[in-house]
């Protein structure tokens, strides 16, 4: 089990990267069959589809799609401005409401029914639309740890999670044969998983990797809190309890009104 920074999981179980990641380069992915990470090679962005552009440049809308509200009237939120280090990835920092990702949003498996999800559409300021906290899974087909995270989605969604107004969303970075992710694989996800009451995403470039690492394991769980959209915990493989998740979404759940 693994909790804590990014780094905290042991050598064995991380994927490997370059910490030049700003300068245009994607992964492939290499599964180690013990711990369901995997080592990671280097692929240049150029090799890349045009198509597997999942952040978007410039201001981000709510998109078509993404998270669903508690009923009644929610409130128009604000998105938080960047303070003046900018927008960021690691514990603190604000997510950037830039991000959108093509996906499938809670309530429906369905090929045809993809929308844009957006990270803003998370945005929850005063608990008017019931979120209380939103945890994002970086996954890969390939990864073991990752099968095992998305089997255990709808008990405790059904158990308590969506009862406490948490959303997990799950970008899908590579299929099983470590070729980026597209459609097909956030969709096959969803629909093996049955994972009706939460949303699957397309994200080859890794959108929450921390500048700078030298290192990563999947599943990368985020923590955000949509009151603010500040990251408030990292965490690297799977885990079989989510206990910050849990705290944060009790604590907005008591402050809202």
């Amino acid at each position: 089990m693994n909790h804590g920074s990014l780094f905290s999981a042991p050598i064995t179980s991380r994927v490997a990267l370059a910490a030049f990641l700003a300068g245009g380069l994607l992964l492939t992915t290499a599964c180690n069959a013990v711990t369901g990470a995997g080592d990671l090679r280097l692929r240049d962005v150029d090799e890349e589809d045009e198509d597997n552009n999942n952040t978007t440049q410039g201001a981000g809308g709510a998109g078509a799609g993404g998270a669903g509200g508690a009923g009644g009237m929610a409130t128009a939120c604000v998105y938080p401005t960047a303070p003046a280090e900018g927008y960021g990835k690691e514990m603190g920092d604000i997510v950037s409401n830039v991000y959108k990702w093509d996906g499938y949003v809670e309530g429906t498996i369905d090929a045809t029914e993809s929308n844009p999800i957006s990270i803003e559409s998370y945005l929850d300021c005063d608990g008017s639309k019931g979120i209380n906290a939103l945890m994002i899974v970086e996954s890969a087909e390939w990864c073991a740890n990752c099968q095992q995270e998305a089997s255990e989605l709808n008990t405790n969604m059904a158990n308590k999670w969506e009862a406490m107004g948490i959303r997990v969303l799950t970008l899908m970075v590579e299929k099983a044969d470590t070729s980026p992710a597209d459609l097909d694989t956030a969709f096959t996800w969803k629909s093996s998983f049955n994972l009706m009451s939460t949303a699957v995403a397309v994200d080859p470039p890794i959108t929450f990797t921390p500048p700078g690492a030298s290192s990563i394991g999947l599943p990368l769980i985020v923590v955000i809190d949509p009151r603010t959209m500040k990251i408030v915990h990292t965490q690297e493989g799977y885990s079989p309890s989510h206990p910050e998740l849990e705290a944060l979404a009790e604590q907005n759940a008591a402050a809202s009104p």
